[in-house]
């Protein structure tokens, strides 16, 4: 295999990688997108499930976290929802 066809290999294959975590990250604040909406309309329990697929797919993030706190705290889970609410608080910045 000459050089030309190995650095077109590894292009094509980097290309496909940042398309793929591309949709990733899209797919990610697209559920969290949802999940606000859905809180909004005071649909906890869809909130939860929202966002626990959201996890799921190895996510982080703090806001979400706080939403999965409230999601679960009103639907009477205050022992679940309270990880999730340290796990948000953590993360702010401390003055």
């Amino acid at each position: 295999m000459n050089m030309m066809a190995r650095w077109h290999g590894k292009v094509v294959a980097a290309l496909l990688a940042l398309v793929t975590l591309g949709f990733v990250a899209w797919g990610a604040a697209d559920a969290l997108g949802d999940a606000r909406e859905l809180a909004k309309a005071g649909k906890w329990a869809e909130v939860e499930s929202t966002l626990k697929a959201y996890f799921a797919t190895g996510a982080a993030n703090p806001a979400a976290e706080g939403l999965l706190g409230q999601a679960l705290a009103q639907q009477g889970k205050n022992d679940a929802a309270a990880g999730h609410l340290e796990r948000a608080l953590a993360a702010l910045p401390t003055p």
